[in-house]
């Protein structure tokens, strides 16, 4: 089953960092090919017992280069905030097209920006395009599942209580 993502991002001196979506309801949004996130909490090796509060990891995004390109690497040289947001679209029962999943970061920076392309001989690469590794950390996190409302939320300036 196909799913897309689509990124927003609204950032604090360059604004609207567009993309090169032209679909309907999505247009000048950046198409987001992979993400990869993990948040985990440190354990004891031996005993499997935590030994610190979570870690968010960079929040990872693979997308193609596109007009968005530029502007994503000068926030990542001067350290601009940002706000960004994925939605995430998975085909439902009925065959069309529904909104599942989002995620929201507040107060992120981009931490790390990496253009690349596959070797362009190899017959198997032949659909990959010169594509764009964008890393995030953030302030703030918010999942949501859409479907039924369901959302859960992280930021470091509010401590974790049990």
């Amino acid at each position: 089953m196909a799913m897309t993502c689509y990124m927003t991002i609204k950032a604090k001196n360059q604004g609207d960092i567009q993309g090169d979506c032209t679909q309907q309801g999505r247009e000048n949004t950046i198409i987001c090919y992979a993400l990869d996130h993990t948040v985990e909490i440190p354990r004891d090796t031996h005993s499997g017992l935590a030994t610190g509060q979570r870690i968010h990891k960079p929040l990872k995004v693979v997308t193609n280069i596109g007009k968005h390109t530029p502007k994503i690497f000068q926030a990542c040289c001067t350290g601009e905030h940002m706000d960004v947001e994925f939605q995430q679209y998975r085909i439902n029962e009925k065959g069309q097209e529904e909104k599942y999943f989002t995620v929201k970061l507040q107060d992120a920076i981009i931490v790390e920006s990496r253009e690349w392309y596959p070797e362009t001989f190899v017959e198997n690469n032949r659909p990959y395009k010169h594509m764009q590794d964008v890393l995030f950390t953030y302030e703030t996190i918010i999942w949501t599942y859409v479907p039924d409302g369901i959302e859960a939320e992280d930021s470091w300036k509010k401590p974790v209580s049990s």
